[in-house]
């Protein structure tokens, strides 16, 4: 039997991964590359709670399609496999890209930051939620 609601509601949070990218970005810019006076622990404990709002708002703002791709997915009865990876990684690319458009984000600097984070979650979420692919067909 298929995994019918693990796999949707992995694929819906997949927004909110990109929140745990920001806060170890933040997290080793502030760290490594600022030389600043501030303590350590006070930019750990800011760059984590901008993390868990940038989930927070990449869930609200990205939610909606995600939830959407997370149905096609669950309805198609991906599993594991090569083909069903890559097909998940390009939708959820093409999908984040696509509504970012909509949304109209970004100051076209990065036009393709949310193809990619897209990609680099969707895949990360279908290697966690996907079923693994019968030996038998």
């Amino acid at each position: 039997m298929y995994p019918f609601k693990p796999v949707v509601l992995s694929f819906t949070l997949c927004p909110s991964l990109v929140g745990i990218f920001n806060f170890a970005y933040i997290a080793t810019i502030g760290l490594v590359v600022e030389s600043s006076n501030s303590n350590a622990l006070e930019m750990l404990a800011g760059s984590f709670w901008f993390g868990i709002l940038s989930a927070v708002t990449g869930m609200i703002l990205y939610g909606v399609p995600a939830f959407g791709l997370a149905l096609l997915y669950a309805c198609l009865g991906l599993r594991r496999g090569l083909r069903h990876i890559l097909f998940v990684c390009v939708a959820g690319g093409l999908g984040a890209q696509a509504w970012s458009e909509v949304l109209q984000m970004g100051d076209g600097s990065n036009p393709y930051r949310s193809l990619v984070l897209g990609v680099v979650t969707s895949f990360l979420i279908a290697l966690y939620a996907l079923p693994k692919q019968s030996s038998f067909r």
